[in-house]
């Protein structure tokens, strides 16, 4: 006893908080969970943001079972869009049919019925490399073939690349050879761009990027006209989501603010990212996997409230389906 008032004498001389100084800074109380599955409304509630999910496995849509499931998932913990990824059933095939087809239909039915809107994720490190436009647009034009296809209610509302140029050896090696590779990326979402306007079926262009392609040495003169790199993707894209990853909603927003700002300079939106999958190793710090939920529910809740507010802030998504899922109850969804 004798030991632990010293302690807190000497903490009080320097003036560093003591035990019940520390229980004051923790939150008074717990955000509550949604609501009870039992008690599911048949719709997402209309919040006039976004509120989106990542999902990389077709397997969310392989069964009823597991449409179900994602849907009754949606609907409990307020996601209004899902950004969904396509596969295909052959590469090589002269007409190119999506994996998972029929259930990926039904799926898109049953979305449109809970006011969950889903957008087409395509996504691979090199596929804006020049060389490879031709086999990326062919595939974007398989999706819009098979968004015709569909009943007018039951289609993707958007085409969603999620492509990480930056994870290959001539972004790394930087000068010249990164150039090409922002050039190649920014002619590549003008095809796609030139594609999607010539198609009948009415989506909108988005991309996931990193918070930091705002980097003054990212600067890029396209097209005779000089800017951040971020800006020349925003131009011509519908809105882009950031992967402003960090458990503090502070660094998550202040990484939002410059592309908010120039979004709503050109008409645009942009979303904020958060991660709950399982990062480890020196990057364990922008995940939620690893902190209680609350903390997640909470830093996801201000970062929507910050949505509401400001102009060009569009919303947020929640990386990924299968990790949150697993994190709220306990197992995966499959």
């Amino acid at each position: 006893m004798q030991v632990f008032w010293s302690i807190l004498l000497l903490l009080l001389t320097l003036g560093l908080p003591g035990p019940e100084a520390q229980d004051a800074r923790q939150p008074a109380a717990q955000p509550a969970e949604p609501v009870d599955l039992g008690q599911l409304p048949p719709k997402v509630a209309e919040t006039g943001i976004t509120q989106g999910l990542w999902l990389w496995s077709d397997k969310a849509y392989a069964t009823s079972t597991q449409r179900r499931k994602l849907l009754d998932f949606c609907v409990q913990y307020q996601f209004n869009h899902l950004a969904l990824a396509i596969y295909f059933e052959d590469h090589a095939a002269s007409v190119l049919t999506l994996r998972q087809h029929a259930g990926l239909a039904q799926l898109l039915a049953d979305a449109g019925e809970r006011g969950i809107t889903v957008a087409a994720l395509r996504g691979a490190k090199e596929m804006a490399f020049r060389r490879n436009h031709e086999q990326s647009l062919r595939q974007l034009d398989a999706l819009l073939r098979f968004n015709r296809s569909q009943p007018p209610a039951a289609r993707f509302s958007d085409i969603h690349y999620d492509i990480e140029p930056y994870n290959t050896d001539p972004w790394r090696a930087g000068g010249d050879a990164r150039r090409q590779v922002q050039v190649d990326y920014l002619d590549f979402l003008h095809a796609a761009r030139q594609h999607i306007q010539e198609n009948s079926t009415a989506v909108t262009l988005s991309v996931d990027m990193p918070y930091w392609f705002d980097k003054g040495v990212l600067v890029l003169d396209y097209r005779d006209n000089v800017k951040l790199f971020s800006e020349h993707i925003q131009d011509v894209t519908d809105f882009v989501t950031l992967m402003s990853y960090h458990r503090d909603p502070v660094r998550v927003l202040e990484q939002v603010a410059g592309e908010a700002d120039y979004a709503d300079k050109i008409g645009r939106t942009v979303n904020a990212g958060m991660e709950v999958g399982p990062v480890r190793g020196a990057e364990h710090f922008i995940s939620f996997q690893w902190v209680p939920t609350w903390r997640f529910w909470q830093a996801r809740t201000i970062i929507e409230e910050d949505a509401h507010r400001r102009r060009g802030f569009g919303g947020v998504y929640v990386h990924y389906y299968r990790a949150l899922y697993e994190k709220l109850n306990g197992e995966p969804p499959w």
